[in-house]
């Protein structure tokens, strides 16, 4: 169990170092020799808001971790790691604004309004892609498999949704579901993938 005396640094320093490692690994893999492709990905990066997923990948890495926890406890492979769970939660995102016709997300135009759904919906898939080829970088199969599984399950939550779409007598059970696949199910994961 978590002992708050065993962690040697406040939490906040440790997160907020942490999280900028995360994000020079976001830009990195995002950059591309295509300044068209480039230009795309820094609009969506005022999406990002408080980067819960690659919080809690850090933060449960470092409640199952062995003392001291602090930076060290946390290794390239939660970072990594971190910075796959955003890339996928930053593919739905843009996504989810073609489906909702967006025009404005976190104060910030959608790139659906701006340039199209075309163009959003490939930069989507350019996310995705992304963040599977860079946990492939890891080499951990059950990483890869962990989260391709709940990249379908994000998408079946997201056609599920989509079917009861103007469905005012939407049961609750059904309700829960959508939830269950669409928010917790990446939440879920980044728990286990980080203490694990």
């Amino acid at each position: 169990m978590l002992n708050l005396a065993d962690i040697s640094l406040p939490v906040a320093t440790v997160l907020d170092e942490q999280l900028e490692e995360v994000s020079l690994i976001f830009q990195r893999q995002l950059a591309s020799d295509l300044s068209a492709v480039n230009t795309l990905c820094q609009h969506i990066e005022q999406y990002q808001g408080k980067r819960l997923r690659p919080m809690l990948v850090l933060l449960s890495g470092l409640a199952a971790g062995q003392a001291p926890r602090d930076s060290s406890t946390l290794t390239h492979k939660h970072r990594v790691v971190a910075a796959v769970v955003e890339m996928i939660h930053m593919a739905t995102l843009v996504h989810d604004d073609v489906l909702d016709e967006a025009q404005i997300r976190r104060r910030v135009v959608t790139l659906n309004h701006l340039r199209g759904n075309e163009t959003a919906v490939m930069l989507g898939d350019y996310l995705i892609s992304n963040a599977f080829h860079l946990c492939s970088s890891l080499h951990d199969t059950a990483i890869n498999l962990a989260l391709g599984e709940i990249t379908n399950a994000l998408c079946a939550g997201e056609l599920l949704q989509l079917h009861h779409r103007n469905d005012y007598n939407i049961d609750e059970k059904t309700y829960f579901e959508v939830v269950r696949r669409k928010t917790a199910s990446l939440i879920g994961a980044c728990c286990r993938l980080g203490a694990k």
